[in-house]
């Protein structure tokens, strides 16, 4: 049982606009992790730890040295691998997030699924197609373009749109 729970870095009292990637200030200074954090016990939360993969060191040191255990999440590993981050190899246990299944809606409506796929946050959306227009468009930008470096987004997206047409298609 977990006696106690810190969430980092702590918005509350400052301007989350001001800092690192819109984190507080001291996010820029990822050793405050251990110092406010050496003596303490409990469950450090932190989200969207690519956003300060600085942080890895801090917490692989805490690990080892504290009695403090870590609920991470993040959207890019990718970000993390890229930027030689320390990825606590031993350390964490990675679970990956999926869609949600029959059993978690409350009623299987094959058309409003097609149009907002099962992806929580664009099955409860009031506007699906919006949303996910904006997803695939950041997701085409941050992770494919950046990391595999295609040239021609708008061929690629094309690609993509024939590519998930044709996996539709009973044949």
């Amino acid at each position: 049982m977990v006696s106690s729970c810190y969430v980092y870095p702590d918005f509350s009292g400052t301007d989350p606009t001001q800092g690192v990637q819109g984190f507080p200030p001291d996010a820029s200074r990822p050793s405050l992790l251990r110092e406010r954090f050496k003596e303490k016990k409990g469950l450090i939360l932190i989200d969207e730890i690519q956003m300060i993969p600085g942080l890895l060191n801090e917490i692989h040191w805490l690990i080892e040295n504290s009695d403090i255990s870590f609920l991470m999440t993040g959207s890019s590993a990718r970000k993390l691998r890229r930027g030689s981050a320390n990825l606590l190899g031993g350390r964490a246990w990675r679970f990956n997030m999926v869609p949600l299944t029959f059993m978690e809606t409350s009623g299987f409506d094959i058309e409003e699924i097609m149009v907002s796929g099962l992806l929580p946050p664009h099955f409860i959306s009031e506007y699906p197609i919006q949303d996910l227009r904006a997803y695939v468009a950041d997701y085409l930008k941050e992770e494919i373009a950046a990391e595999v470096q295609v040239q021609n987004i708008p061929v690629f997206s094309k690609f993509l749109r024939v590519s998930a047409i044709s996996s539709a298609t009973h044949t």
